[in-house]
Parts: structure tokens; C-alpha cells; sequence
């Protein structure tokens, strides 16, 4: 499961690989590809996104409050790597980014549960992780 926050300590085993289940719920990937190599640059700051997957998430119960009270959500993950090319320290926040779907839904990233892979880059740094979204409204067509 990408979303690696969410797993607990034990994860329970299940018989498909796409069906993984947590305290947080039961996650069901709907579409998943590993061979992306996206790339950006600005400035001195080179980005790559190199993964990415959405799944379905049921939430439980006891975590329905932290989604607002929705009882499913889906998780867009996104596996992200950015490079400060420069002795300077520059600024770059892709954990705060925006996504906006073909379907014309826009989500923020989830601070809470991406991985810190931004911020300031002091001189010649690297920062690798996911960056998570989190829809209340299940995408179609995947």
C-alpha cells in the first residue's frame, strides 16, 4: 500500500494484493502506475513524479471524523522526488500543492499524512516521498 501512514503495525494479509486493510479501513487501488517520469524544473529546484496511485478508501469508523464525517474517500498518492541544484537555499512546497482532475474535481495535498518533502532546501539537497490527496467523492472511469 503507498499510503504508508496508514498502515498499521500489523496489516492484516488479504488474497488480493489491491485490497489492503487497516485500522484507518479498507483501501481497494483502482488504478496504479509505476513508470511515470513526469519532470519539472524552476529555477534551481529540479521535480520528478515517478509513481502514482488511487484507491478507494472505506473509512472505519473510528476514523470517519478525521474525513469529516464521510464514511469512503479516495486517495490519489503520488510519489515525488526534488532536488535543490544550487549552493542556495531555496524554498519549494510540492506537500502543498493542489491537484485538479479531468472531472474537474480540486483537492489540497494532506499535509498531516504526506511526507515532508518540502520546505527550504539549504544548498545541494534531495527529498523524496508521497504526496497525499484525499477526495471525498469517488472518481469514476478508473
Amino acid at each position: 500500500m503507498t499510503v504508508q501512514r496508514l498502515k498499521p503495525k500489523k496489516e492484516e494479509k488479504t488474497k488480493d494484493e489491491n485490497v489492503q486493510e487497516s485500522e484507518v479501513g479498507k483501501m481497494t487501488i483502482t488504478y496504479k502506475d509505476k513508470d511515470i517520469n513526469e519532470n519539472a524544473e524552476s529555477g534551481a529546484i529540479k521535480f520528478n513524479v515517478y509513481a502514482i496511485q488511487v484507491g478507494d478508501l472505506e473509512i472505519a469508523k473510528d476514523y470517519q471524523d478525521s474525513f469529516d464525517g464521510k464514511e469512503k474517500a479516495t486517495a490519489i498518492t503520488m510519489k515525488v522526488k526534488s532536488e535543490n541544484t544550487s549552493d542556495e537555499t531555496m524554498g519549494f512546497y510540492p506537500d502543498q500543492a493542489t491537484l485538479t482532475t479531468d472531472a474537474g474535481d480540486q483537492v489540497d495535498a494532506d499535509m498531516f499524512l504526506s511526507d515532508d518533502i518540502g520546505g527550504d532546501f539549504i544548498g545541494k539537497v534531495k527529498k523524496e516521498g508521497n504526496i497525499i490527496f484525499f477526495s471525498r467523492y469517488t472518481f469514476q472511469g478508473y
